[in-house]
């Protein structure tokens, strides 16, 4: 006895093969990825090793690269890939980040296999500061449109590194924004408005004191003052 073939199962292999492949499927991939990255890049994370207490604030850029805050050596690139971001740091270790990203505790795991938790760091949104107020250029000892142009490209173009020069030797990473804004990595309190004034930059905090950096700006060092007057160094940090 013939039995009747049964031939719906290649039309719903089809249809399921086609949904997977199609536009659509693609696109909400696309989109899951961009707010990934959105997520990922609008301020710092603050890594926590579970066993061993130690933590690091990495920061991550759209273009694909990471710095860690206070650690020139931690850098590198990230990616998603399988669920994952991953993190290969310039000595080719890799660490990973587990997705969805939660800003409240996002699971991972370092190269040596040890669980980590990753939180962003809350950054003031540059709405909450007021505009900056432009400056006359073209007088004297002020700095001419050239000028001023590749300062600012300068100034944006990565984190600077600021170190006080007594005993204690603290140290923080200002991060410059073309619109007049910082930010430092790690400090949430610690964010302003940054002006042109004669051959300086002066960076009025959001509690009212104020440091400097003078002009022109050396990656290699910059030297300024803080709001005591006290020397600092100002230090392009590189790697991006």
């Amino acid at each position: 006895m013939k039995y009747p073939r049964v031939s719906f199962c290649i039309p719903l292999i089809a249809t399921i093969f086609c949904f997977a492949s199609s536009p659509r499927a693609h696109a909400l991939g696309d989109l899951d990825n961009q707010a990934t990255i959105d997520l990922l890049t609008s301020a710092p994370w603050k890594v926590s090793g579970d066993a061993k207490g130690w933590s690091r604030t990495r920061v991550f850029k759209k273009s694909g690269s990471f710095t860690t805050d206070g650690e020139g050596s931690e850098y590198g690139h990230w990616k998603i890939s399988d669920g994952m971001v991953i993190l290969t740091f310039a000595d080719k270790h890799k660490d990973t980040m587990t997705l969805p990203l939660d800003p409240k505790g996002t699971r991972g795991s370092s190269s040596s296999g040890e669980p980590m938790t990753c939180v962003l760091v809350n950054v003031p949104p540059k709405s909450a500061l007021a505009p900056i107020t432009p400056i006359p250029l073209g007088a004297t000892g002020e700095l001419t449109e050239q000028e001023k142009a590749a300062a600012v490209a300068q100034l944006v173009s990565g984190p600077w590194k600021v170190a006080g020069t007594e005993r204690e030797g603290w140290s923080r990473v200002r991060v410059f924004n073309k619109t007049g804004t910082f930010q430092t990595q790690g400090q949430a309190g610690e964010y302003g408005l940054w002006k042109f004034s004669g051959r300086t930059v002066v960076m009025s905090f959001q509690d009212g004191h104020k440091d400097t950096i003078k002009l022109p700006l050396d990656p290699k060092g910059t030297p300024g003052t803080d709001a005591p007057g006290n020397p600092i160094t100002f230090t392009l940090v590189t790697g991006q």
